[in-house]
């Protein structure tokens, strides 16, 4: 199984990089050839993507979506683009399909020997592929072999994983799966409008090559995560002048074991709120591009004295627009979280590019762009929308934060957050009511009017006098709030950063983070002081997103809504931190470094810095190591799945298991629920009729029962006769297999299985064993059904 799992991570790494990677390259390469690697990775993964996912949702909305129409509609635009591009000529192509066609039918050309010219043709391609990736191999060697190996920490952080454990590692991942196989009837929003950017990666993968959606879903998170990190280090590279400073911050990222838990255990399970990861940094960096290009023609079209050229779209900034409309929308596309984490880094470049942003040569662009992003993003939503789809529970939910009518969703945490403003609105209350009575002109001009004791003898309405009672409060709980701000603001920045880097961490990473932080932000202004602006507001802009961020962390302290609850934000601002790190050693290191003539020394001087940064860490023994995540599903479970499925038909068997089988198998086999089958047989319900009509059953049953997201006293337990006899769990939800619960429903099965074998023992074998599951198939006549429902002694 661990070398089937290695071989199918192996196919889908290579599947996901050719539909993302290779051929978006094929199609973009020459109109990119002047960009550097990093951005071209860019343009490649966002417009590959975009254009995927909308193709999927649009076919899924016509109810016309499978394998023909996809590869159609993949195909097309690649035959249409070399064909314009003239590096495939239609009338040679149908010249020599015409004369190979011919050939074949005349005999004169077998058909061995056509696929044999067929193979030496894509050899040729190949070869000549290969040339070209040596000679650039070659040329970046250094890059090169610190790719394979950042690579490989990666794999080794996260696939050791793969490899040891098969099951789902996120209780919601089966809801995912349940939509994901519900597109594969064009039923797409099955549950209800969402941003299903990953269901149409995943569904497409599956419905173009065959690999199984479960097969994908338990592992697309290594795939995953790589072009996460990938991502990361892109945009250190494309952003750093120096030519390490970029694999010392990724280094240290993947490497750094005093970053908290929480910040990376959602890495090990295919999801798409870190799946929409890949596309913040991207569009991010298109910002970044775009000003910087765009002053340059700014300048060069005032030089010349040309106002129509100001005005014109057709100009190099405007490719780094269309990679921003891709990338932002995609953040939307996929998970509003990463679109959140987003719209808070291009707040940070509005703050590093200030004195240019708003200028009307880069203002209306800039708008006009944002705009159009959202609205492609939305647009399939939109009309699934007016076509009578509601909207799914969470998408829901999060308009009603928006609208400021619901909270997190988080109990404990909607309680600390009550509480903490209850408690300031009274202590706002109690400085408001002893300062009011002293306001206004002429010292207590304001009081003696309230009152009645003016001069004039003039009184106030009633009503006048509430409203500017509450507008003096209003504005006492603002400036309270301000003053608050200002004085406990690095307090909260602290302690809400504590939730990204483990408290038993000494102060000294904080004080690191918070250090790299502070010259983003003060080596960005001193940088567009001595005149280099872009890379300054590049800076500047990098240290306020990142700033943002943690301020977004700590929402509730700052009496901000909390939209993002601490568990999931600091997911990102452990993310953000290596770029944080990463700009500001370049920085530092361009700042005394780069008055040389030559490079070499501050390239050499960037090296030792990296790896200075990663010796600390093995000196301080902060290296992570690999952890391997328990699963919702034991391992023998998924392989009894891989060996049953390929030794039935479809739909000719049925699996009998707790839960997450359900949605694996549901394009292949029937399923039926334990605690369905079990209540059965409960009261006059035994002897009754319980069949299932397959030619086989196969049933799943755990000796040691797995916690499945909930812990309880007796955890690790096997299966007895003392949990056999307990009242079987009335719960109609997840519950039902939660907790004690899951033992008492295993050890009631086990024990029907003994007394059903003890009737049928040659019809019901062990199918597979191990010391903690046990999977029994019975093998029937299906013009001559078995009864399971018995008397199996344990009956209510």
């Amino acid at each position: 199984m661990k070398v089937l799992t290695v071989l199918q991570f192996i196919s889908i790494f290579v599947i996901y990089t050719g539909l993302f990677i290779a051929v978006p390259a094929l199609l973009l390469h020459r109109r990119l050839k002047d960009e550097i690697f990093s951005v071209r990775f860019f343009f490649y993964i966002v417009l590959g993507h975009f254009y995927l996912i909308n193709l999927v949702l649009f076919l899924q909305l016509l109810h016309i979506s499978g394998r023909f129409t996809l590869i159609l509609g993949s195909v097309l635009p690649v035959i249409v683009s070399l064909i314009r591009t003239k590096r495939v000529s239609p009338k040679k192509i149908g010249h020599v399909i015409g004369n190979r066609t011919s050939h074949v039918i005349r005999e004169t050309l077998g058909i061995k020997l056509l696929l044999l010219e067929i193979v030496q043709w894509i050899g040729r391609k190949v070869k000549k592929l290969c040339r070209r990736m040596c000679g650039l191999i070659i040329r970046h060697f250094a890059d090169g072999v610190l790719f394979i190996v950042f690579t490989a920490t990666v794999l080794v952080m996260y696939g050791t994983n793969m490899i040891h454990t098969y099951g789902y590692c996120a209780s919601d991942i089966p809801v995912h799966n349940y939509w994901i196989n519900a597109m594969g009837n064009n039923d797409v929003f099955v549950a209800g409008i969402y941003p299903f950017g990953f269901h149409c990666v995943i569904y497409y993968i599956h419905a173009v090559t065959g690999i199984e959606t479960y097969v994908l879903l338990r592992l697309f998170y290594v795939v995953q995560v790589l072009y996460i990190h990938y991502a990361l280090l892109a945009f250190l590279k494309a952003c750093c002048r120096t030519s390490y400073c970029a694999w010392g911050a990724v280094f240290f990222y993947v490497l750094a074991a005093f970053f908290n838990r929480n910040t990376y255990s959602r890495y090990y399970s295919s999801l798409p709120q870190e799946f929409g990861m890949i596309f913040i940094l991207p569009g991010i960096y298109f910002m970044f591009a775009f000003l910087r290009q765009r002053k340059a023609e700014v300048d060069q079209c005032r030089k010349e004295k040309n106002i129509a050229g100001l005005k014109t779209w057709k100009c190099k900034s405007t490719r780094y627009l269309m990679g921003f409309v891709a990338g932002f929308g995609l953040t939307l596309i996929v998970h509003f979280y990463d679109t959140m984490v987003a719209g808070l880094f291009c707040i940070g470049i509005a703050g590093g590019y200030l004195f240019r942003i708003f200028k009307k040569e880069y203002f209306f662009r800039v708008l006009a762009t944002g705009i159009l992003s959202i609205f492609l993003a939305v647009l399939p939503m939109g009309i699934a929308f007016l076509q009578g789809t509601p909207l799914q529970g969470s998408l829901g939910w999060g308009l009603n934060v928006i609208n400021g009518s619901s909270n997190t969703g988080n109990e404990e945490e909607q309680t600390d957050v009550t509480d903490n403003e209850n408690e300031e609105m009274n202590t706002t209350g109690a400085l408001s009511q002893g300062t009011t009575e002293s306001m206004g002109p002429a010292g207590n001009t304001m009081n003696q009017t309230v009152s009645g004791n003016s001069t004039d003898n003039v009184q106030m309405p009633e009503t006048t006098q509430v409203k500017t009672s509450a507008f003096a409060a209003l504005v006492e709980r603002v400036r309270f709030r301000i003053t608050d701000i200002a004085k406990n603001g690095l307090d909260y920045l602290w302690t809400g950063v504590h939730n990204v880097v483990m408290l038993q961490a000494s102060d000294q990473w904080m004080m690191f983070i918070f250090g790299c932080e502070g010259f983003c932000l003060a080596g960005g202004l001193l940088f567009v002081l001595i005149g280099k602006r872009d890379y300054g507001s590049m800076l500047m802009s990098t240290g306020f997103g990142l700033l943002l961020l943690m301020i977004f962390l700590s929402a509730w302290r700052f009496g901000l809504p909390h939209i993002m609850d601490a568990s999931r934000c600091s997911i990102y601002v452990a993310y953000m931190i290596p770029a944080a790190i990463g700009l500001g050693a370049d920085g530092i290191v361009a700042l005394v470094f780069g008055f040389f003539k030559h490079d070499i020394w501050m390239n050499l001087v960037s090296l030792l810095t990296s790896a200075a940064l990663v010796a600390v860490l093995v000196n301080g023994n902060q290296i992570r190591t690999p952890s391997i995540v328990t699963a919702l599903q034991s391992n023998s479970a998924i392989t009894c799945l891989a060996n049953i499925k390929r030794e039935n038909e479809k739909y000719k068997y049925t699996i009998c298991s707790a839960n997450d089988e359900l949605r694996m198998m549901e394009d292949y086999a029937r399923h039926e629920e334990t605690i369905t089958f079990l209540r059965s047989m409960e009261g006059n319900a035994v002897n009754g009729n319980l069949t299932l009509p397959t030619d086989r059953v196969y049933f799943f049953i755990e000796k040691i029962p797995l916690d499945y997201t909930v812990a309880y006293e007796g955890s690790g337990q096997r299966i007895s006769e003392e949990g056999a006899k307990k009242p079987l769990p009335t719960a109609n939800d997840i519950s039902v297999y939660e907790g004690e619960n899951r033992w008492i429903i295993m050890s009631r099965m086990y024990y029907w299985a003994q007394a059903f074998m003890e009737l049928y023992g040659k019809e019901m074998q062990v199918y597979y064993e191990t010391d903690d599951f046990v999977c029994y198939v019975v093998e029937q006549n299906t013009y001559s059904l078995y009864d399971f429902s018995i008397d199996y002694g344990y009956n209510e």
